[in-house]
């Protein structure tokens, strides 16, 4: 039902579109099809009032980076463009087929009416009879796969403004919306399309103003405030230009200063009335001129509190920057030594202005890219993006950190930068990438052989060790992960983002926040909870780690009712079934010591337990993958948070009773050391 209400609605948008309408006698209208993105892009060109274009013969091609096609469109043409991505031949059939934005012919060459979710298109008509104008809008309806801007010239009318699409994926699409390949995201399919409900899709005007449909169905509209969003959206997200002098650039992927421009609302500016109007009857002309100048006035007065209030926030804004910056530079100096600062031409200079080749990879706080001084060592580059949410307080614990931690186990800062909105981290480049890029790329994980994984899990345990017990200051990481793991030239393991550390006090066992910070899966449950959090937090999401590279699983949260067979759930029933080396990635095949890979599994499951109380201390830990402590108390379950079925209830119950918790008082020779 709700997908027919969907599919209903928008005839009736092409309607309105359509019946604008009317041909109009007069000369053909450029578009000029270009491609920025570092790969290849095959536009669709699809003409849908039966006008045809001059196009050459096709309405669907290849742009490689850089490379760009003029098209002549009649006027009164409508039609759409749009971009796809991951195209391929098969070299049997000979059929070719794109992973976003396919259009169902089997060929470059577009003939067929339908288009692969997630796609996002732009929409034009031209020459129509209302004031002889083009109409167009950047329509994120069915998805986003590529950043695309449509731009205008020769218009100066105010809503001949330019519009499109820049959303990232990775920081704002919901994961249950993502479309991926090879582990990277390819898209964001729209709310209205996975879950097809009046709230999400916004059939009529009482579902637009449900919660549901805000939180669901405005996921683009952070990047894309230009954008046709929904099927209701018509009014303030279509523009207009006059046809006779206007001409379009559709980019994909465009340069920054219009990315900019698109991801900001639209503020249309003032019109004055059309000279050409026809002139008011003599009656009238007397209180038309004094209701003229009543509006000339008003607009005046308007404008200049508009450019005053401008103004205002400009300086105002200039001067925050300023202050927050020189005030976040002298802290940081006062803590560090200033030789760790760098001058922002020269990490420019290093990154080629942080070039798209030189991007290493990307996260919630923002972009890597190696860098290449002119003198010294290769660099990895962290610039931290201005809407990740990671402010000065989180920055400055990192720069802090860094520079005064120094572990062979904990990445090496060489400096930062502070300027302007700029706040940029330099550490030391490691040409192995993150542990993540290992362990679940199925193109990876055969080179990771076990004495490999068992160095990198024996080397993770120092870092923690010395983080917590054997370094000027006691910090807790709450962020560890696989994607926090680097590794050099020899697969050693660095830890590394301390943008969410603690630090504690000598004799602090616990600290507690109400702002949960981190990764779910790698998360204690009493600090997912409560917001408890010491350094057996750290310890849980090691253990998740150590479980991790046993088995090549990412231990993902699902949820309720979906959580049977994550990775501790996997672990905990194969331990109890005496098939522990069930969990060995299959990769490795039988190509390792039993006993070894046993006691890892062994340890991460006592990591995970989850009384946070009886999970090993990292000096213990490292005592047990050196050969020092010979036996190992029998883990507890861990904390199956997230799931409801029976029989974990139970485990969980029984493990909580007054009978049977682990109270710490067994006379176990080789127990480990406890808090």
């Amino acid at each position: 039902m709700h997908m027919a209400k969907y599919a209903s609605i928008l005839p009736l948008i092409s309607l309105v579109f359509i019946m604008l309408i009317q041909l109009y006698p007069g000369e053909a209208i450029t578009l000029t099809i270009e491609n920025n993105c570092d790969f290849t892009v095959w536009p669709v060109i699809l003409t849908t009032n039966g006008t045809t274009s001059n196009i050459n013969s096709t309405n669907g091609f290849s742009l490689i980076n850089g490379d760009s096609r003029v098209i002549n469109v009649q006027p009164s043409w409508a039609g759409r463009v749009w971009g796809r991505t991951d195209c391929t031949t098969n070299n049997v059939t000979g059929n070719f087929s794109c992973l976003t934005g396919d259009c169902g012919t089997g060929r470059i060459d577009c003939q067929g009416l339908s288009l692969t979710s997630p796609v996002n298109v732009i929409d034009l008509i031209t020459a129509q009879p209302v004031g002889n104008q083009d109409f167009y809008n950047a329509s994120v309806v069915s998805g986003y796969n590529l950043p695309v801007a449509i731009v205008p010239h020769g218009g100066n009318t105010s809503r001949c403004a330019l519009t499109g699409c820049v959303f990232y994926n990775d920081i704002g699409c919901p994961e249950e919306l993502r479309v991926t390949n090879n582990d990277s995201i390819i898209g964001c399919r729209s709310s209205c399309d996975v879950y097809r409900t009046d709230e999400t899709c916004c059939t009529n005007e009482n579902d637009c103003r449900r919660d549901n449909f805000s939180v669901r169905s405005l996921i683009f509209r952070r990047g894309c405030q230009r954008a046709y969003n929904y099927a209701l959206d018509v009014v303030n997200s279509t523009f207009s230009c006059p046809t006779t002098r206007t001409s379009y650039t559709i980019t994909f992927c465009p340069i920054p200063s219009i990315a900019r421009e698109v991801c900001e609302p639209f503020l249309p500016t003032f019109e004055l009335p059309n000279d050409s109007a026809e002139p008011p009857s003599t009656s009238d002309s007397k209180r038309n001129r004094i209701i003229l100048l009543v509006g000339l006035l008003a607009t005046a007065v308007i404008s200049i509190l508009l450019v005053l209030g401008v103004w205002t926030c400009i300086r105002r804004r200039r001067k925050v920057i300023k202050t927050y910056n020189d005030s976040e530079v002298f802290d940081i100096k006062n803590d560090v030594m200033d030789s760790l600062q760098f001058d922002l031409n020269t990490i420019r200079l290093a990154t080629n202005n942080f070039a798209v080749e030189n991007k290493l990879g990307e996260g919630g706080f923002g972009v890597v890219y190696k860098g290449k001084p002119e003198k010294g060592q290769e660099i990895a580059v962290k610039r931290l993006s201005k809407n990740s949410g990671q402010g000065a307080s989180e920055f400055k614990t990192e720069v802090v950190l860094a520079a005064k931690l120094r572990h062979k186990n904990l990445v090496k800062l060489l400096g930062f930068c502070v300027a302007l909105d700029e706040k940029i981290l330099v550490y030391e480049f490691l040409p192995n990438s993150s542990l993540d890029r290992f362990l679940f790329d199925r193109r990876n994980q055969a080179s990771i052989d076990w004495p490999t994984r068992f160095k990198i899990i024996a080397g993770i345990a120092r870092g923690l060790l010395y983080l917590h017990e054997d370094s000027p200051l006691k910090v807790i990481h709450r962020d560890l992960k696989s994607s926090n793991i680097l590794l050099d030239e020899d697969m050693n393991p660095k830890i590394s983002d301390f943008g969410l550390a603690k630090l504690f006090g000598i004799d602090q066992t616990r600290g507690d926040t109400k702002r949960i910070v981190g990764t779910y899966g790698y998360m204690a449950p009493e600090y997912a909870i409560t917001g408890h959090y010491s350094v057996k937090s750290d310890v849980y999401s090691f253990g998740v780690l150590v479980l991790e590279i046993v088995s090549g699983q990412r231990n993902r949260f699902f949820g309720r009712l979906q959580l049977e067979e994550a990775l501790l759930h996997r672990a905990w029933r194969l331990w109890n079934e005496k098939k522990t080396l069930d969990l060995v990635d299959t990769t490795l095949q039988n190509n390792y010591p039993s006993d070894e890979i046993t006691k890892c599994i062994h340890i991460g499951l006592l990591c995970v337990q989850e009384d946070a109380v009886a999970r090993p201390r990292m000096s213990s830990i490292v005592a047990a993958l050196n050969g020092q402590v010979v036996c190992l108390p029998t883990p507890k379950p861990p904390n199956f948070f997230g799931t409801n079925t029976n029989s974990e209830d139970d485990e969980i119950q029984k493990h909580n009773s007054t009978d049977d918790v682990y109270t710490g008082t067994q006379s176990i020779s080789c127990l480990y050391p406890r808090d």
